[in-house]
């Protein structure tokens, strides 16, 4: 289940711009005008999370104990 944080925060490629593209279900990741502001981590995570390998973003999530 997502969190509704998150969901209100992190936005796909896809949701923002209305396009059906290859990279669509990527975060979007905000700009900084600053080094230190894209160490920022509403900047910093999405930047990773993209680059992770597609079949890792598809794998379902594993609850818990």
């Amino acid at each position: 289940m997502r969190s509704l944080y998150l969901t209100s925060h992190l936005k796909t490629i896809n949701s923002v711009t209305g396009l059906t593209t290859r990279q669509g279900e990527d975060l979007l990741v905000r700009r900084s005008k600053t080094d230190i502001g894209s160490r920022d981590i509403n900047i910093r995570g999405p930047h990773l999370y993209n680059q992770l390998p597609r079949e890792l973003k598809n794998a379902g999530s594993r609850g818990g104990s």
